[in-house]
């Protein structure tokens, strides 16, 4: 038997996981930076399916992933959400790290402290083409991204009802019969 603990809309589960956990995970888990990134790219497409008009269950990641970077992301990240490009993130950073679980051949991944001691910066191109995505730099992004979601939403600027919804319950499992 379970009841709900705590009900939060989507404006609330954006707030409370999508930023203070996710950003818990990345500054304050003192482990590999490999797995963080996943979070990302699964936090990327969600919010795709945050601003479309489509039901949440509707499946188009592509297109949800491609649509975050484009209105939530600074412009910088728009070029990597077109097929064309030297790196398609789609391809390279969701599906890989989604399917693979790990990075496209396209993308290097590292952490703050390592990239200032190789001498590389978030979406630097490398000699061999590869693109570096600098975690703490690339989560900087997403939050930002994230807080972008909101202030639309609270200026009326998602027309879709689901910020309004509902969206995610928590229950404590009560262990008597």
């Amino acid at each position: 038997m379970s009841n709900i603990d705590k009900s939060y809309n989507l404006i609330n589960t954006i707030e409370k996981v999508l930023i203070q956990e996710i950003r818990s995970i990345v500054y304050d888990h003192k482990g590999p930076a490999y797995v963080k990134f996943v979070l990302l790219a699964v936090g990327i497409e969600f919010l795709g399916a945050c601003v479309d008009e489509s039901p949440f269950d509707k499946k188009n990641s592509e297109k949800r992933f491609n649509s975050a970077l484009m209105k939530l992301f600074k412009n910088i990240y728009h070029k990597y959400a077109k097929k064309n490009s030297n790196v398609y993130f789609y391809e390279q950073f969701r599906c890989s790290f989604v399917h693979q679980f790990k990075p496209g051949p396209d993308i290097v991944i590292t952490h703050r402290e390592e990239s200032k001691r190789e001498g590389t910066t978030h979406l630097m191109n490398i000699s061999n083409g590869q693109l570096v995505i600098v975690l703490e730099d690339f989560y900087d992004d997403f939050e930002n991204a994230c807080k972008k979601f909101i202030r639309y939403s609270n200026e009326g600027k998602i027309t879709n009802k689901k910020p309004e919804m509902d969206f995610l319950s928590l229950t404590n499992v009560n262990k008597k019969k």
